[in-house]
Formats: structure tokens, sequence, C-alpha cells
């Protein structure tokens, strides 16, 4: 059985449910009567993501809860986001609202990221077939390029098989310090355990 099965099967033993939806609700800015959850089993001892596949598991959710990263129409500044592998995946809903943004493709009356919203992201994968939504960031970078706004999003790939230097503490600090004399609103750091060390 795989990593999925075993948590949707855990979650049928409870009184959670995990929905599969095709029609792309991430992009959806209506409120959702649910939400969808992926688990990547990291196999740790002691790891909480192992605990999701134990048979008749339970789990709540809790705060903070709310729309995405805390992002807002009001929201300005740099926000910087590192990732690695599926530490993407909380991040996709802003980019893709970003894209829709700058391709003028939102639903009259959506919330729209402020004109001195930049969002600069630091996205890391063991290599480029293993990337996630790799057409969305790289059309994203594209798009802004074209319209001549490049510092909306600003995007740096490092691919594990093509022995990039990794992201190590002096890497970290030169980027904030480039950044901040854009003035840094927040950052975000997704991703595996070494990735977050």
């Amino acid at each position: 059985m795989d990593e999925t099965n075993n948590a949707i099967n855990a979650a049928d033993n409870t009184e959670t449910q995990i929905k599969e939806d095709g029609d792309n609700t991430f992009l959806s800015t209506e409120p959702q009567s649910h939400i969808n959850v992926t688990i990547k089993n990291y196999k740790l001892d002691n790891g909480i993501s192992s605990k999701f596949f134990e048979n008749n598991a339970l789990f709540g959710v809790t705060g903070p809860l709310g729309k995405g990263l805390g992002l807002s129409p009001k929201s300005k500044g740099v926000h910087m986001m590192f990732s690695a592998g599926t530490g993407i995946l909380p991040y996709l809903d802003t980019v893709a609202k970003m894209l829709l943004q700058q391709c003028n493709a939102l639903k009259p009356g959506d919330e729209k990221f402020h004109d001195d919203f930049k969002l600069v992201m630091f996205v890391g994968f063991q290599s480029r077939k293993d990337a996630i939504a790799l057409s969305i960031l790289e059309g994203l970078q594209h798009i802004v390029k074209t319209l001549q706004v490049p510092n909306k999003f600003r995007l740096f790939f490092r691919f594990s098989d093509q022995k990039s230097p990794r992201w190590n503490t002096d890497f970290i600090k030169k980027q904030l310090e480039i950044y901040q004399k854009e003035t840094i609103a927040k950052i975000y750091v997704c991703g595996p355990p070494l990735l977050e060390e």
C-alpha cells in the first residue's frame, strides 16, 4: 500500500475525511468547507510525519487558522520563501495568485496583492525531473520579465544533482543583507528537517 492510500485509510478510520478535488481549488478565493491535506512520510525515528501513517491515528487541526500565510492586500515589502522538495506546497497558492494577478485573470472583486508586494523564492529539488510545479514557477518568472516588473517575483533554484552549493548559513546571511535594503516583511521556511536547521 503506498503512503497516500495509507494516509487516506487512516483518515477513513476517524471522522476526518480527505477529499480529492480535481478542480484546482487551491486557485479558488471562495471559502471552502473542507481542507486538502498532503503529507510526506520522511520515515525518521520520532518524526512527526510518520505518525500520520500509523493505523487509527487521530489528528486535529488547530491554529493559526485563516487564509494562506497571513498575507492580505495590505501586505508590502519583500516576502522571502525558502523551500525544498514538498516544502514548496504551502507556497503554491501564493504563486498561483500572483500568476493570475500578473495576467489580469483574477475574478472581479478578488483581492489583489499590494503594488509594493514582492516575492523572492529559493526553491531546492533533487533534480529538475523531481521538481514540483516547475512550470508554474518558471511561468510566473517569465511573465514578470515580459511585463518588465522582474522585482515582483524573483526565483532561485538549487538542484542537488547539479552539485550546486548548499544553502548554508553564510548564503542565507548574504541573501538577507541583499533584500533587507528593500524591507523584508516576512520570511518563510518549509522543507525537510535538514533545510529547517
